[in-house]
């Protein structure tokens, strides 16, 4: 090489900064290159706790080495308890977790589980639970008949976070928590 190229190399650093391989892929996914990303979050799934708890499910993978979080100046309230029960959660099983500047990475995507070596996930995309918002919601509580047959026959995996309303129930009016299915009459 040349002492002029040589010389022109470094003023183009200098300028330019050093050259950094796939950039737009690292800042699609926080700083992480693809090969390594686990499990992602958009903005849109971050505020469904479905998507919310199949990430932390996530964490159980041998392989998790880090949770990255985008975080902003103007995250709401809802975001904020989000992101505090995902770094909760992060710290039980003992993951590393970092917060990235939002204004640093423009994309969709504000969470990413990361390891610590190249994976190769070929699906990097959190499923959602099968049950509906509302259903979900109300896990662990007491349902009305009606609201309980549809969990058994359309749900049966989650039969057990329900009850069924008894006879108590009913002769003292417990109202079933999933208002939202149930008519007006």
């Amino acid at each position: 090489m040349q002492p002029e190229d040589k010389l022109q190399q470094y003023v183009q650093q200098g300028i330019h900064g050093v050259p950094e391989l796939k950039k737009e892929e690292k800042q699609q996914y926080l700083g992480q290159f693809r090969e390594r990303v686990i499990k992602v979050l958009t903005q849109e799934q971050v505020l469904d706790p479905r998507y919310v708890d199949g990430m932390i499910q996530a964490f159980q993978d041998p392989r998790s080495d880090h949770l990255y979080i985008k975080t902003s100046m103007h995250s709401t309230e809802k975001e904020e308890k989000i992101i505090s029960l995902l770094t909760t959660k992060a710290k039980k099983v003992k993951i590393p977790f970092s917060f990235m500047d939002g204004d640093a990475y423009p994309g969709k995507i504000v969470v990413v589980l990361a390891a610590k070596e190249a994976v190769d996930e070929p699906n990097i995309q959190v499923k959602a639970s099968s049950l509906p918002l509302d259903f979900y919601q109300n896990r662990g509580k007491t349902l009305c008949k009606n609201c309980y047959q549809e969990v058994v026959q359309k749900y049966p995996q989650y039969q057990e976070e329900f009850q069924q309303a008894g006879f108590w129930h009913r002769l003292f009016g417990y109202p079933c928590p999933i208002s939202s299915r149930h008519t007006n009459d």
